[in-house]
């Protein structure tokens, strides 16, 4: 047998395994211990290699065909840099995987840009690399230059997704039912946005994938802090949202007190929640940092209130479809056949076909 093909299959066999969250006893048992957990190591360490009863016991396992655990990765990923937004009680198993799923998504995204001779336009992601990012006035400051070059003035942003990826930034929303948030890399020419999409509302999905952004564009120096790093791309989401000029000019400079309702009238408009419009606000000057405060005792205390602030009001934006048209676009175009699209798509050939729809 090629060792090309050797090694490819060891190097799909743990990346199939760590998308499904299973360690090489679970993924033993789960093939009814028709080899070892030892056994499959030797597999993904090159070591051995399956016959024909042990590779369908291992297809059926993974829940995938066959040529997924032969197919040549698109990309190296070797000198990629993840910068992950996850909580610490983030399993290293749940980490792994996340690293994997994104990994399978960004090379689909990249393979059906490459089938349709698409190139990759970086400059908007490195458009604030040329100034270091080190408080938070800084990173308002670039939030700023990113609205001067889309030419928002101080519009609300409708629609985030239709946003980013209208400017060469490729956003993929994953759902994994643990506490992770986002992570954001370069990989070659393409730059990449990926957020979690499980259970969050409008807002806290638009605030996210702008804070993934910062984290993508700003210039954060490395003896910045986590903490600090982390406050600097809230700030940026922030203001790339709702411009502290605009807040001042919709709740005055100054205020003593503020109303919830004029804060949900924001809220509706900008797609940003009643905290992060507490927290501009602080920033801003227009409230003092007591009132802020009293804002989060007020919540704890008071259920209904809390419940009033928390709640949704902006409505769900639909996904940038982008990728799923390219994948379209290459199948009707007979670029790319009805088994391809599956596989880009992650679906079967029939719901493929029945999407397609050709006139």
């Amino acid at each position: 047998m090629a060792e090309e093909i050797k090694n490819i299959f060891k190097e799909r066999l743990q990346h199939l395994r760590l998308i499904k969250k299973l360690s090489l006893r679970d993924l033993a048992e789960k093939m009814q211990n028709i080899v070892s957990a030892q056994t499959l190591s030797n597999y993904e360490k090159g070591i051995s290699f399956p016959n024909a009863e042990v590779m369908t016991a291992l297809v059926d396992a993974l829940e995938v065909q066959i040529d997924a655990l032969f197919r040549q990765p698109s990309t190296s990923w070797e000198d990629v840099q993840f910068s992950y937004r996850k909580y610490k009680s983030l399993s290293h198993m749940n980490e792994e995987s996340i690293r994997e799923l994104v990994k399978e998504q960004a090379e689909k995204y990249m393979e059906i840009e490459d089938i349709l001779s698409i190139t990759p336009n970086p400059n908007f992601s490195q458009l604030c690399q040329n100034i270091e990012v080190r408080t938070p006035e800084d990173a308002c400051d670039m939030a700023m230059r990113v609205r001067e070059h889309l030419q928002l003035a101080e519009e609300p942003i409708v629609n985030i997704h239709e946003l980013i990826e209208q400017n060469g930034i490729k956003l993929i929303g994953i759902e994994v039912d643990c506490k992770f948030d986002g992570v954001d890399f370069v990989c070659g020419h393409h730059a990449f946005v990926i957020y979690n999409t499980t259970d969050k509302s409008s807002e806290r999905t638009r605030f996210s994938i702008a804070h993934e952004l910062a984290h993508l564009m700003l210039n954060i120096p490395e003896d910045v802090d986590e903490k600090l790093a982390e406050r600097l791309c809230d700030a940026f989401a922030g203001e790339l949202l709702l411009p502290a000029s605009r807040l001042k000019a919709l709740l005055g400079e100054r205020r003593d007190q503020l109303s919830l309702d004029e804060l949900k009238r924001i809220q509706a408009i900008y797609g940003i929640s009643v905290d992060a419009i507490m927290q501009s606000a602080k920033n801003a000057g227009i409230i003092n940092p007591t009132k802020l405060k009293t804002y989060h005792i007020i919540k704890s205390k008071r259920p209904a209130f809390k419940a009033l602030a928390d709640k949704s009001v902006y409505p769900v934006e639909a996904p940038n479809e982008r990728f799923e048209s390219l994948v379209y676009k290459a199948l009707s175009s007979e670029v790319i056949t009805l088994s391809k699209a599956a596989y880009l798509l992650g679906q079967d050939i029939e719901t493929v076909n029945q999407h397609l729809n050709l006139i």
